[in-house]
């Protein structure tokens, strides 16, 4: 969808790597646990996130952030430092262990029979619930998608009223880029996504995203 990926830019968002092919990159599907799968090597990581850079790069005109996000959230130390040293810090959702709650806001669920299916106004209460406990004022990242193959429910549907409803909360929208805490990180990997690439950086379009803080 060049089109919209153009639009994207144009209307100033802060976007980052997801890999071209969406892979599963550890086995936690089938064991719950983080371990990277045989078929996935530092090449093959490298690859997905150059070839989309690449592509990115053809369609806007413009550079990705250095961050990414890996495919079902299946990450471990050693892929992260493979993608960082490629110049892509990695970037999840927000968790709250203790309450058994997150910020994915379950948009990607199609099955309406799935217990973990939720429709669009569940999907707004879920979000903005998660800020009733004032020690999670501080700001979180949600995970919903532009599209998924939901006929109906579509969380942006009611994304306006998210947003409205974050904004009465006292939060704000801001880039990614601003809530990561470790700027020395985001600066290395920026460091290393030039040396990766071999290219001068590009300029930057103004950014924004739909984090919040």
């Amino acid at each position: 969808y060049p089109d919209i990926t153009r639009r994207i830019v144009a209307e100033g968002h802060e976007v980052g790597n997801h890999t071209m092919s969406h892979p599963h990159l550890t086995n936690y599907e089938k064991t719950f646990l983080q371990t990277t799968l045989p078929s996935i090597t530092k090449e093959v990581l490298l690859s997905e996130l150059k070839r989309t850079e690449q592509l990115y790069q053809k369609v806007t005109g413009v550079e990705m952030a250095p961050l990414w996000r890996a495919p079902y959230g299946e990450v471990n130390s050693q892929i992260r430092g493979w993608a960082f040293s490629a110049g892509y810090l990695h970037v999840g959702w927000t968790q709250d262990y203790k309450r058994k709650k997150s910020l994915d806001s379950l948009d990607w669920v199609t099955d309406k029979s799935s217990q973990l299916y939720l429709t669009a106004g569940e999907i707004k209460k879920k979000i903005l619930s998660f800020y009733n406990n004032s020690a999670f004022m501080g700001g979180g990242i949600v995970l919903m998608h532009l599209g998924t193959e939901r006929e109906t429910d579509r969380a942006a549907t009611v994304l306006g009223e998210i947003l409205d409803g974050l904004l009465e909360k006292g939060l704000s929208p801001v880039k990614l880029s601003e809530i990561i805490e470790d700027k020395q990180a985001l600066k290395e990997a920026q460091i290393n996504k030039d040396r990766f690439f071999h290219t001068r950086r590009l300029a930057k379009a103004p950014v924004r995203s739909g984090t919040f803080q």
